[in-house]
């Protein structure tokens, strides 16, 4: 029987690496923390650091998370990528980070396993849709210069 079962952790995020990992101080229960940890968003696939678009993912991310307390939302069978990340659905609140950062359009898809991201109900934010009012240009008759 291959069952997944979901465990949530609290979390102080000390650090921003870029926009998809953060490094917290990880609370397990009965005061033990692990502190420095990384963690990688499982719903969410940043831009490289490196790049311009990486940079300004980091910022954002940053500005959401840096010094906040969340909630980390983790697969007990697939908790840990390959490079020794915590692989967790971060929430500020009922809100994932991961799905703030796609509609911020800062980030998309996931770390590219489909088996790592906890199904975890989110709020849809929809953004109204605001139409342009249509500004017609007034014509201009450019003058004629007779030939003499």
């Amino acid at each position: 029987m291959n069952t997944h079962q979901f465990k949530e952790y609290t979390a102080i995020v000390n650090r921003v690496i870029d926009g998809d990992t953060i490094v917290v101080d990880l609370d397990l229960g009965f005061q033990v923390t692990l502190h420095n940890r990384h963690v990688r968003l499982a719903d969410a696939n940043a831009p490289e650091k490196d790049c311009p678009a990486g940079v300004e993912s980091k910022v954002w991310l940053t500005s959401v998370l840096l010094n906040k307390t969340c909630t980390l939302v983790v697969d007990d069978k697939n908790y840990e990528d390959k490079y020794g990340r915590v692989l967790a659905k971060v929430m500020l609140g009922n809100a994932s980070v991961g799905e703030m950062s796609k509609l911020a359009g800062e980030a998309h898809g996931g770390p590219g396993r489909k088996d790592v991201t906890p199904v975890v109900s989110t709020p849809v934010v929809e953004a109204p849709v605001v139409e342009a009012p249509v500004v017609e240009a007034p014509v201009v008759e450019a003058p004629v210069n007779p030939v003499i």
